[in-house]
């Protein structure tokens, strides 16, 4: 995506930005009340899995297993939830849409400067 965009400074800076933000935002969940508990971050990964003591002394594989789903989709969920509110925040903002017309208009400009091709010829 930033190859598409190399030529948008904007762009790139805000790209750039929403990649440490999604690293960033960290959501928890838990399951079991609190017996399993799970990070993710905005970016979907899961950062982090905690289980209690107390569901290992009694060793149920079907529990177990269903509360680390739950968990970890909750706290996905959550993550990607305000992941994606900072994303259209950032992506409506009034200074972006300035700032991304003066790169257009900048960029148009250079382009008009373009003295390496040759004179018309005339035809």
């Amino acid at each position: 995506m930033l190859e598409l965009f190399g030529g948008l400074p904007t762009i790139k800076r805000c790209v750039e930005n929403l990649e440490r933000t999604g690293r960033d935002i960290v959501e928890e969940a838990e399951a079991g009340a609190g017996l399993v508990r799970v990070r993710a971050n905005g970016h979907g990964r899961i950062l982090a899995i905690h289980i209690d003591q107390e569901l290992l002394r009694q060793p149920d594989r079907e529990t177990l297993e269903e509360l680390l789903i739950a968990a970890c989709n909750q706290a996905l969920t959550k993550a990607r939830e305000k992941f994606v509110a900072e994303v259209n925040r950032s992506f409506s903002s009034p200074d972006l849409v300035g700032s991304l017309m003066a790169d257009l208009i900048a960029g148009d400009k250079e382009d008009d400067d373009d003295t390496s091709l040759p004179p018309d010829e005339g035809v």
